[in-house]
């Protein structure tokens, strides 16, 4: 099923927002003042050469990102460990849809050791990764595989979307999963009936992507991956059985129990995962969580 697809845009519904034109790139670490950390941290300005990079890993642009047609610039704060390695790195501002990309991408980067003085330092920087649709390289943004799916196996995946029903499905996963975010939408907007209004009609808007050429395309794509068309036959097969179309009819519904099972699992297991972190790493933690008092060093400093 497409599920997956269905899921991540009802995800992400609350977060899309119009980004600026850009191309699809990276610039290099934007040059500021040089101001030294302890001895042994700089940030890029000045007299200090940007670092050189000798291993560079492309942003994969996001599907859901380019179907929704969302652009822009994702900037991270980098820190860079004196042996040129990514040590810390963070999201300082861009889309949500475009910033796990950027951030997957820049983690795998190397760079050349930073030298001050004849000994390395590591190294405060900011990289800007930039996303635009108007550049399509595949080596830069990643996309559908270049080998030409097989004229049969499209055909029997095309067969078994038919089977599943995959738009009825999606839409229906959807609209169950969209009740899970509803109170997380647009909740900037004060007024409720145009709050209201405006969430229902983004979310029908949404729902246009299952009426595409890309819904269907981008499903053989994705199926012709990782499935043969034995595979795809055999799918045909169980989704055809009782118990296959049970499965399918349950699904859509199943999975926003699931999230929501996550999600509570996730807020009553944080508490205790705290008082754990606090007793392992209290030097750390020491007055920055809940329930974790500070240390005796903290409270002198």
């Amino acid at each position: 099923m497409l599920l997956a697809v269905c899921l991540s845009g009802s995800a992400s519904i609350f977060t899309l927002a119009q980004e600026p034109n850009a191309p699809a790139e990276t610039k290099p670490p934007k040059v500021v003042k040089i101001i030294p950390s302890g001895g042994t941290r700089i940030r890029l300005g000045g007299a200090v050469t940007a670092p050189k990079i000798i291993k560079k890993v492309n942003p994969v642009y996001p599907p859901l990102a380019r179907q929704t047609k969302i652009q822009g610039t994702v900037q991270l704060h980098v820190v860079l460990s004196k042996d040129g390695s990514v040590q810390q790195l963070e999201a300082l501002s861009g889309h949500p849809l475009l910033m796990q990309s950027a951030i997957d991408a820049v983690r795998q980067w190397k760079y050349q050791p930073t030298l001050l003085n004849g000994e390395p330092v590591e190294v405060d920087t900011t990289i800007d990764v930039i996303y635009s649709l108007n550049i399509d390289t595949p080596d830069i943004t990643g996309g559908p595989p270049t080998k030409p799916v097989d004229p049969q196996l499209r055909t029997d995946i095309i067969e078994m979307l038919n089977v599943v029903h995959a738009r009825d499905r999606s839409i229906q996963a959807s609209n169950a999963f969209f009740g899970v975010l509803r109170q997380q939408l647009f909740s900037g907007i004060k007024d409720q009936d145009h709050r209201e209004k405006i969430t229902t009609s983004f979310h029908e808007k949404m729902l246009r992507i299952y009426d595409s050429p890309e819904f269907t395309e981008g499903a053989v794509l994705a199926y012709s991956k990782y499935f043969t068309d034995d595979d795809i036959k055999e799918l045909i097969k169980f989704y055809q059985t009782p118990i296959g179309q049970k499965f399918n009819d349950v699904l859509p519904k199943l999975m926003p129990d699931l999230v929501q099972l996550g999600q509570n699992l996730v807020q009553n297991a944080i508490p205790d995962v705290f008082r754990e972190l606090c007793k392992e790493y209290p030097e750390d933690l020491g007055g920055k969580l809940p329930n974790c008092p500070a240390t005796e060093s903290d409270k002198k400093s």
